[in-house]
């Protein structure tokens, strides 16, 4: 949910920027927030990626991509290693978490998985927006599958995937 407080507010005259946030704001928060853990500094970037100018007919992949660009930069210009959600400095994630399994993956399965579950794009998407390859970005995703599917199962017991994970929920 995109916070009210530090929300960009774009002027009636800057409609393509008003129109993007509309579209794709709430997934642009989940991502920058998720990268840099703090509320202040996700809206710095969402601030900093809808104002920037544009050309062409809003790509939100690219958007979104930028988005991600801008919030690992973000967190690395504070001195905070990015989407590691540790529990203090220096010391590494639990490799049960969800969190820190994402944070212990390689930076390019790393940035797909981002962009397919906050930022909800496809993977043709996602390739477009990275510009990669859509075979290495579905390879990208199924390394990245193999390494968080033993965490996200049901707690249950039943062995059910859980959520976005389904390997048939990231759509291709």
């Amino acid at each position: 949910m995109v916070t009210r407080r530090r929300t960009p507010r774009f002027r009636e005259a800057d409609e393509p920027a008003g129109a993007a946030f509309d579209r794709v704001g709430a997934r642009a928060w989940s991502l920058a927030r998720w990268i840099v853990d703090d509320d202040e500094l996700a809206a710095d970037v969402l601030v900093a990626a809808f104002g920037f100018p544009r050309s062409g007919s809003g790509d939100d992949a690219a958007l979104l991509c930028d988005v991600r660009r801008r919030a690992v930069a973000a967190a690395s210009s504070r001195n905070a290693a990015p989407a590691d959600h540790r529990a203090s400095p220096g010391v590494d994630p639990p490799p049960t978490s969800v969190p820190g399994a994402v944070a212990a993956l390689p930076e390019p399965q790393r940035a797909v998985i981002e962009l397919a579950v906050f930022g909800q794009l496809d993977a043709a998407a996602i390739a477009s927006g990275l510009d990669l390859p859509h075979g290495e970005v579905l390879s990208l995703i199924a390394c990245a599958m193999r390494t968080l599917g033993p965490l996200l199962r049901r707690p249950n017991g039943s062995g059910e995937p859980l959520g976005a994970f389904d390997r048939g929920r990231i759509p291709a």
